[in-house]
C-alpha cells in the first residue's frame, strides 16, 4: 500500500513541474476556441483563417487548428485553436483583438469562445 501512496505523489509531483514548465493551468491560462460547421473542409479552412489572423504576440501562444476531440457531434464537424498565456497576462484583451480581426463566419459556421475551459469534450 505505502508503495501506491509513494508512486501517486511522484507522479502527482511529476505532473505540477511539467504543467509549471509549460506553463499549462493552473499555472497558466487556456482559451479555446471551437469551430464547427456542416462542411469538414469549409470548417477546417474558417478555423485557418481564424488562426492565421491571430496577433502575434511573445507571451500567447497559438496552438492549431486541430479536429476537436470530438470531431463530428450531430452532424458539425469540429475543430479547435487554444491560446495559451502566462497567468499574469490579460488573455482576454488579447481574444477581443483577436476577436475583432476574424471574418464573419457564413452559412452554418460557427465559432464558440471558451475562456479557462474546463474540458475539450
Amino acid at each position: 500500500m505505502i508503495w501506491r501512496c509513494c508512486a501517486l505523489s511522484v507522479l502527482m509531483l511529476a505532473t505540477i513541474a511539467a504543467r509549471e514548465r509549460t506553463v499549462y493551468p493552473p499555472f497558466g491560462r487556456l482559451a479555446s476556441l471551437l469551430i464547427s460547421g456542416a462542411d469538414k473542409h469549409a470548417t477546417e479552412a474558417y478555423a485557418r483563417k481564424i488562426a492565421a489572423v491571430s496577433p502575434i504576440h511573445e507571451d500567447v501562444k497559438v496552438l492549431g487548428p486541430a479536429e476537436a476531440p470530438l470531431a463530428l457531434v450531430r452532424g458539425r464537424h469540429r475543430f479547435r485553436l487554444l491560446a495559451k498565456s502566462p497567468r499574469a497576462y490579460d488573455l482576454s484583451a488579447y481574444l477581443r483583438e483577436w476577436l475583432s480581426a476574424v471574418p464573419k463566419a457564413k452559412g452554418t459556421l460557427k465559432l464558440e469562445v471558451d475562456v479557462d475551459p474546463q474540458s475539450f469534450f
